[in-house]
């Protein structure tokens, strides 16, 4: 009978209103934890995705980069980039403009009335 009384009380601790609060409590607190570190972890992968794009973008940008300080140790690298910039020719050589086709139809209608001008001029009108 004694030990029917201990768990009887025992039962009406483990059973009484302020215990189950107290475990829902501690169930809303280890749950909320569980949650923060759920969205961290995804957070964390998100910025690492994020960093892994920046980082192939920055070593394709080096080696772009590298290509180009290898091109320019070179003579023909150092010349093709000054004639880049400054537009520069050496000795002896010509530059050629090249015109957009907007501007090379303006002068074909030129060329187009001055053959009309000349037959014009040669028929006598």
């Amino acid at each position: 009978m004694k030990d029917f009384n201990e768990k009887r009380k025992m039962n009406n601790i483990v059973y009484s209103k302020v215990s189950i609060f107290v475990l829902l409590v501690l169930i809303f607190f280890v749950g909320k934890g569980a949650w923060g570190a759920y969205s961290d972890v995804i957070l964390t992968k998100e910025n690492k995705e994020i960093a892994e794009q920046q980082l192939r973008e920055l070593e394709e940008r080096e080696a772009k980069i590298l290509d180009e300080i290898l091109d320019l140790k070179t003579e023909e690298g150092q010349e093709r980039e000054i004639r880049n910039k400054y537009r520069v020719v050496k000795e002896g050589e010509h530059m050629i403009m090249i015109v957009d086709e907007k501007n090379s139809n303006y002068l074909n209608t030129e060329e187009d009335k001055n053959f009309w001008k000349k037959t014009k001029e040669f028929f006598g009108f």
